[in-house]
């Protein structure tokens, strides 16, 4: 536990004016905080309840709205999202930040393409036999059929729904998205088609398999904790693992601190020259939505 501070007294204000505010956490001693520091509190703890509430996946929303959250934060950041709307970026969906929002927002764009389409019905079986042809790889990889196969008919199911004539709203995609069993169930499946596809190609990724504390991993110990353990964040390994796997090219801007602010540097991912549209992300660090 942290030492804690000895209250404030009248004569030392002018002086605590100049530091740094206290960093209030688990390990603090509440009965230390001041009324201001429990009210900031209090704050937080409404703030990260709310958070808990929010859907998997949300509307859109204007890029705007993403940028007067950061005025008051981080200049840079308000340079390079007014960069992207220089650019023709309009509106970003939302992921909610639980480890799985690299998957969710996959799963969003990857869907929303199918349905804009020029043949969604095309498109959708497509992407359903796609995902079949990854059954073989799930069992060399050494995962059991009862283990995959509900998560595998509830993504092909889904795939499907996006085929039908006329195809479903991008409202009504969202709505399915959000659906708990729906969502978690493609992120399941997701995670199994990047670890596979790792396992099977131990050559192209071995040297770039590190923790979250920089220490290298053998291509089994990063797909089992990094890959397909629920909630842990992807990142250029799995991307590149997933584009790949789907033959789905991606591109990503990076929402972040580097550089004066003037440009947002944008990342590719799958096979050269693609014919297809990449899908659009957002990434700021440790967290994934869907740029449009």
């Amino acid at each position: 536990m942290q030492p804690s501070a000895p209250p404030a007294t009248s004569s030392d204000a002018s002086a605590n004016a100049n530091e740094p505010p206290r960093v209030v956490n688990e390990e603090t001693n509440l009965s230390d905080l001041t009324d201001q520091e429990i009210i900031a509190l209090s704050q937080r703890m409404n703030e990260d309840s709310e958070a808990d509430k929010r859907p998997l996946l949300s509307p859109p929303a204007p890029l705007s709205v993403l940028r007067e959250e950061y005025e008051r934060g981080s200049a840079i950041f308000v340079k390079k999202i007014d960069a992207l709307i220089k650019d023709g970026w309009k509106t970003v969906w939302r992921a909610k930040g639980d480890g799985d929002c690299f998957y969710r927002a996959f799963a969003l764009a990857f869907s929303l393409r199918i349905i804009s389409s020029l043949d969604p019905a095309l498109e959708a079986q497509l992407a359903a036999s796609k995902i079949q042809e990854c059954v073989p790889r799930f069992l060399e990889a050494g995962f059991m059929e009862m283990v995959f196969e509900d998560f595998l008919e509830t993504f092909s199911t889904f795939l499907q729904s996006l085929g039908t004539t006329p195809p479903p709203s991008a409202a009504q995609v969202l709505s399915q998205l959000q659906d708990p069993e729906t969502s978690n169930s493609i992120v399941v499946l997701l995670r199994l088609v990047t670890s596979s596809w790792i396992r099977s190609k131990p050559e192209e990724f071995e040297f770039f398999l590190m923790g979250p504390d920089g220490e290298m991993l053998s291509v089994l110990n990063f797909c089992q904790n990094e890959v397909e353990a629920c909630g842990k964040e992807a990142d250029n390994v799995q991307i590149m693992a997933l584009s790949a796997c789907l033959d789905v090219p991606i591109k990503i801007a990076y929402l972040d601190a580097s550089g004066d602010g003037s440009h947002v540097d944008m990342h590719s991912f799958g096979p050269e020259g693609a014919s297809e549209v990449p899908l659009n992300l957002l990434y700021r660090p440790g967290h994934y939505d869907f740029l449009q």
